[in-house]
């Protein structure tokens, strides 16, 4: 029995030190938050994933957020407005270009009548400021994060892709 017991314990030890280094799922949420500058969400979150011969990273989050988060988020993005974050429907025929490519490599989106929308470049590693038509043209959708806000549900949508 203790000779079981010395055998088994260093797997043990194993398995609990690569557990507790590796990032769960909700770290991974919040990570991807954090790259909106938003940090107060607390709700839970869906998580869809799923392959594609063309990317290695296609991932998609959705959180139900509470009216106080509600009102955090429109805070938030009211004070970046028509920078890196642009007002639906304000922005609709850009959006409507996001919405062309989350159908593509997602496969669906969330249409939405009013909100706001961010794109994030993970090749550049930033926010992509003033979204307009140029600049969404010369985006680099192979590697990406979008953020949809829905105001009438409540409900942020995440999208993060990155290609092969």
């Amino acid at each position: 029995m203790k000779r079981l017991l010395f055998l088994i314990t260093p797997l043990l030890i194993f398995t609990l030190l690569f557990s507790a280094c590796s990032p769960t799922e909700k770290d991974n949420y919040e990570y991807t938050l954090a790259y909106f500058q938003i940090d107060f969400i607390k709700s839970d979150f869906e998580m869809t994933e799923s392959t594609s011969d063309k990317a290695d990273y296609v991932r998609a989050y959705k959180i139900s957020v509470t009216e106080k988060e509600r009102k955090k988020l429109i805070e938030h993005f009211k004070s970046f407005e028509n920078g890196e974050f642009v007002k639906i429907p304000n922005a609709q025929n850009n959006f409507d270009i996001l919405c062309d490519t989350l159908i593509e490599d997602f496969g669906s989106y969330k249409a939405v009548s009013e909100g706001y929308f961010a794109l994030y470049n993970t090749i550049s590693q930033k926010l992509q400021p003033k979204l307009n038509f140029d600049t969404l043209a010369n985006f680099d959708f192979d590697f990406y994060r979008a953020l949809i806000f829905d105001v009438d549900t409540n409900t942020l949508y995440i999208y993060d892709y990155s290609a092969t």
